[in-house]
């Protein structure tokens, strides 16, 4: 018979985390996010909305109600990485956290859609519980992503305050951010 749901979780819950941690465009996504938010109110705002936008495209996704031509996924890839130019340039520019919290909810439906490329060839493995598989998979993703911001919150602190301080340090590295995820779009393109 099917193998028990239990051990199932664990493995799409695994492969989200696994997923987060191995998508570097999602990680840059990430820190271009955080980089100029102060104070924790203001990282969970930004988080929770990215989280509820890239979850919905997800399981819609999952649920077939998205476009399936071959152009989409070269597409949403190219998008992804134009989503952290964009808020790397706006980093650059200055930061209005309302605007924030909308874009990242725009930008979170697009990696929404990345995380589902991600998660499509494994879909044969969850049988009849396609949502509780997808539940894990997302859950999966935010626990990379808390894992993720525990490690990068300190050392963008240490690097923001010891090495490239200020407004000025921010600028250099949303400029790094920018000039690499240009040259990914580009690519993608």
């Amino acid at each position: 018979g099917a193998p028990p749901v239990r051990p199932r979780l664990a493995v799409f819950a695994g492969l989200g985390i696994a997923h987060i941690l191995t998508g570097f465009d999602h990680l840059l996504f990430l820190v271009c996010l955080v980089i100029p938010l102060r104070g924790w109110r203001q990282i969970l705002s930004v988080i929770t909305v990215f989280t509820l936008a890239h979850s919905f495209t997800l399981i819609g996704s999952a649920l077939r109600l998205a476009p399936s031509g071959a152009w989409f996924p070269p597409f949403v890839e190219t998008a992804i990485a134009a989503s952290i130019v964009y808020m790397a340039l706006e980093n650059i520019m200055g930061v209005d956290l309302e605007r924030r919290i909308l874009l990242t909810g725009l930008f979170g439906l697009v990696h929404g859609f990345g995380f589902s490329y991600g998660l499509q060839e494994n879909f044969q493995f969850a049988g009849t519980h396609l949502l509780v598989s997808l539940f894990a998979f997302n859950v999966g993703i935010e626990l990379g992503q808390i894992m993720v911001l525990a490690a990068l919150l300190p050392l963008l602190a240490m690097v923001q305050r010891y090495v490239l301080p200020g407004r000025v340090g921010m600028i250099i590295l949303s400029a790094i951010i920018a000039d690499t995820s240009w040259h990914w779009m580009i690519d993608r393109a």
